[in-house]
């Protein structure tokens, strides 16, 4: 994997940032459309006060700076909440900056321009997220022989 700026991706409009509940605890979220996986931040686990778990397989992310980290930890059935509708989802720990949490939710679609997300949730309903209009840092999976 590797974490980009926005304006580095490939597909630099392929975000939404907003704030969203995660265990009833509002943090700052960036649903990005290319990403595989959803990621937290350690700080904010803290908060949440969960503890993680350890992986089955490691996964390989590499920063905007160039450092490579090993990631093995994981906090299992975190529910992020939009407009009421609740999305069980395992979030990997990495040191995030700028938000609490990356999303990479599949079934959805992106309206950059207007920071519309559009989803499905776990039980087949269509839901619209608003989010908002700032730059975020992103993450882009890579193939795991680049790391």
């Amino acid at each position: 994997m590797e974490a980009r700026e926005e304006e580095e991706a490939e597909d630099p409009h392929a975000v939404v940032s907003g704030t969203l509940p995660v265990n009833h605890l509002f943090t700052q979220v960036l649903y990005d459309a290319c990403a595989t996986h959803c990621f937290i931040n350690p700080a904010t686990i803290k908060r949440l006060a969960c503890e993680p778990d350890e992986m089955d397989v490691q996964l390989c992310v590499a920063t905007p700076v160039g450092l490579i980290y090993q990631i093995e930890d994981v906090v299992r059935n975190c529910l992020i909440t939009i407009h009421d509708k609740v999305f069980p989802i395992d979030l990997v720990l990495l040191e995030i900056q700028r938000h609490d949490v990356i999303l990479g939710i599949d079934k959805t679609t992106i309206d950059s321009k207007r920071q519309l997300l559009n989803l499905v949730t776990p039980k087949g309903e269509k839901l619209e997220y608003k989010g908002t209009n700032h730059k975020q840092a992103t993450l882009i999976i890579l193939p795991e022989h680049l790391c």
